[in-house]
């Protein structure tokens, strides 16, 4: 956190940081998400340990405590697994397999939901009774349920690379976000 007196440089350092965003834009939108994720998880190896030490001396566990243990389930554990989970639904969505075998009912409304987890034995066994399910939009059938899902992934066009930011105030009183979709124009906003 930035002082008064640092205000200056932590504006210059925000500044910089955006710019070097905005002039690498179109590379990161051009690059494959599951060479992104490939790159995360050749990162997170080195820094993995000192990630949960971190965590657990933050919350002043003894390094030998069991209780440590937590802080690599919470931390470098979530990523890793995350990416791998992402890798294989993209790899899924490249063969167009990805709605194979995937739980769908359909609510007292008419909408159409999906339930995403768990999806494996892990999801099981670390996140008993925890359960996702995706709510389609109105109109969408497990007839024409593959016509609206990965869709970024159903067109040859290169999306044009943005940037978009989501600003906060300092207390959470009222808190308003923006979110920008990168691969359209089309902007949402939310309160929480």
């Amino acid at each position: 956190m930035h002082n008064a007196a640092d205000m200056p440089t932590a504006h210059t350092e925000l500044d910089a940081a955006l710019q070097t965003l905005d002039e690498h834009k179109r590379a990161w939108v051009q690059t494959s998400v599951q060479a992104l994720l490939a790159r995360i998880k050749e990162c997170l190896m080195p820094v993995a340990q000192a990630w949960a030490e971190a965590a657990a001396r933050k919350k002043g566990l003894a390094a030998d405590s069991p209780l440590a243990g937590e802080e690599w389930i919470s931390g470098p554990y979530a990523v890793m697994a995350y990416c791998n989970a992402m890798m294989q639904t993209l790899s899924s969505v490249e063969g167009r397999r990805h709605l194979e075998g995937l739980p769908l009912r359909e609510l007292p409304n008419g909408q159409l939901a999906a339930q995403v987890m768990p999806n494996s034995v892990w999801d099981r066994l670390l996140l008993s009774g925890v359960r996702a399910h995706v709510w389609m939009e109105p109109g969408v059938t497990r007839a024409n349920l593959a016509q609206h899902t990965a869709t970024a992934h159903n067109t040859a066009a290169t999306p044009e690379g943005k940037v978009a930011l989501v600003l906060a105030p300092a207390t959470p009183r009222r808190l308003r976000r923006w979110t920008a979709c990168t691969c359209c124009s089309s902007r949402t906003r939310w309160r929480s």
